[in-house]
This record gives C-alpha cells, sequence and structure tokens, in this order.
C-alpha cells in the first residue's frame, strides 16, 4: 500500500514489522481512516473489557500505563472501570481525544520521564510491530513494571 503501513516480515524471526510508521504524518492518517468507524470502536472496546477484566485479577493494583495509545478506545475503558491511567503514543494528533491522560513520546528514542512509574500492567495492542528493535525494547518496557505486575502486548496476526 503505497504511503500506508505496509507489514514487513523479518525472515529470521518471523515478526511482523511497519517500517513506514515512523515516518511524519503516517500514523496520524491512518488512525483517523481506521479508528473513526464504529465497528472498529466497538471491537476495541470489548477487547479493552476483556483484557482489563483478567488484568484485575492479576496485578495488585488497577495502575496501568499503555504504550500506544491511539485515539482512546482502550483509555476510555480503563478510566471508565476505575483504572488510574497512562499512556503514551508517538502520533500528537492520536492524542487529541484522551489529552491530559497520555502524552506524546516515543518508547524506543528516550527514557519516558512523563510516567508515574513503575506500574501495576503495562499493556501495548498493536504496538510491537512498529518497534524497530523490539527486543531492546522489551526489556525496556519491563523496567516500567513493578514487582508483582504485568505486561501485555498484543500483536496483528500475519498469518
Amino acid at each position: 500500500m503505497k504511503g500506508g503501513l505496509d507489514y514487513w516480515r523479518c525472515l529470521h524471526c518471523g515478526l511482523l514489522h511497519q517500517p513506514n510508521a515512523r515516518k511524519e504524518g503516517v500514523l496520524e492518517s491512518e488512525y483517523f481512516k481506521h479508528y473513526g468507524d464504529p465497528h472498529v470502536a466497538d471491537l476495541a472496546t470489548r477487547e479493552a473489557v476483556l483484557i482489563l477484566e483478567r488484568a484485575e485479577k492479576l496485578v495488585p493494583e488497577k495502575r496501568i500505563w499503555e504504550l500506544g495509545s491511539g485515539i482512546g478506545h482502550f483509555a476510555e475503558t480503563a478510566l471508565g472501570t476505575g483504572w488510574d491511567y497512562s499512556g503514551l503514543d508517538m502520533a500528537p494528533l492520536a492524542l487529541t481525544v484522551i489529552k491530559g491522560w497520555a502524552y506524546v513520546g516515543d518508547i524506543e528514542a528516550e527514557s519516558v520521564a512523563n510516567t508515574k512509574r513503575p506500574f501495576a500492567f503495562v499493556v501495548g495492542i498493536h504496538v510491537v510491530e512498529h518497534f524497530m528493535e523490539p527486543l531492546r525494547t522489551f526489556a525496556k518496557l519491563a523496567g516500567y513494571v513493578e514487582p508483582g505486575g504485568l505486561m501485555f502486548l498484543h500483536t496483528p496476526n500475519g498469518m
């Protein structure tokens, strides 16, 4: 897809990757194309409810940090069910919906200073494919999880 979010598969490990997502403006144009769809919003909300219900049984407190906040489907669900929510996204335009709860940043490029870390629950839905160095980023993310906490990363299925 020219100018969009092509997926590339690593020949070594099979991980799907979206190299174009880091180009300025690409994420912003894709967010509202797909996330404005009420069907997508409904699916995202139902997925968030399932994830949060399971996490609540496993983590010591309802304090969450979302990596890749997007336009806020997961954030709205978390806040609506009593979670202490913080989020991060690379695309400034995406955060207009959840302004005040999330901020702009790139976990791979910097240390994220605006967090109330560590967190009981760190979640990333459809973000792994945007990482340039996934293993290094996973190790970095582990530092944001408190002892006894949980990290949940969900990736697209390229099969």
